[in-house]
């Protein structure tokens, strides 16, 4: 299963992907800063976060292309997506198990 959430609040688009045999949640993230070819917002292979979640709450994360530029703000929105993520693997496999 597929679905997309907008968190405004940290400005970054997620796109999900809950594989319930394995009890793991992958996902993308886009900083909305990033998102300047339209065609391209809704295309979770091109986002620049990409990572899963499994039993435990063990993250895994990979960036594209590893270059960005890395301020004070975005540093403390990439902590407060971790928090997102984290909490949506609680609300989506842990409430099934």
């Amino acid at each position: 299963m597929e679905y997309k959430r907008e968190y405004r609040e940290i400005g970054f688009r997620v796109i999900f992907s809950l594989n319930p045999i394995t009890n793991t949640l992958a996902f993308a993230a886009q900083p909305y800063e990033q998102m300047l070819d339209t065609e391209l917002n809704n295309r979770p292979e091109v986002f620049l976060v990409r990572g899963r979640i499994g039993t435990g709450e063990m993250l895994e994360v990979g960036f594209k292309d590893f270059t960005f530029e890395m301020t004070v703000d975005f540093h403390r929105r990439l902590g407060e997506l971790y928090e997102v993520v984290k909490e949506e693997y609680r609300n989506t496999v842990m409430k099934k198990t």
